[in-house]
């Protein structure tokens, strides 16, 4: 079976959906910096060691397509996709890394291409 992602300790990217990873990227988080600016002076103070080095988010960024190429209902597929992930608070679980998982916020994107349709006209 192909690795995958477990949503939420419920549902599983290709037993559940029928999702074929391409490609998996876990970004590093930022440094959140803190800087203080003082009025008449060059630059400013980096107090970023003086109050603990803290970090952003990571950005995580999953491609995928479907297993079985099923396009025919391409549109419903996505919707149950995005209905249960996007916008809401995730619990991800990858299946080569399964003793850490991350919490965020789903977002889901289509290619730019893949929404267009051709339509034959008269």
């Amino acid at each position: 079976m192909p690795i995958g992602i477990t949503f939420n300790d419920e549902k599983h990217s290709y037993r559940d959906f029928g999702l074929r990873i391409i490609s998996v990227n876990i970004g590093l988080p930022e440094v959140k910096k803190s800087l203080i600016d003082i009025p008449g002076a060059d630059g400013y103070v980096d107090m970023t060691d003086y109050f603990g080095t803290r970090y952003e988010n990571r950005k995580i960024k999953v491609e995928c397509d479907f297993e079985d190429k099923g396009y025919s209902n391409w549109a419903a597929r996505i919707s149950d996709i995005s209905n249960y992930l996007h916008g809401k608070p995730v619990k991800l679980i990858f299946d080569f890394d399964e003793e850490y998982y991350y919490d965020g916020r789903g977002e889901c994107e289509c290619p730019a291409g893949v929404w267009s349709v051709d339509r034959r006209r008269r």
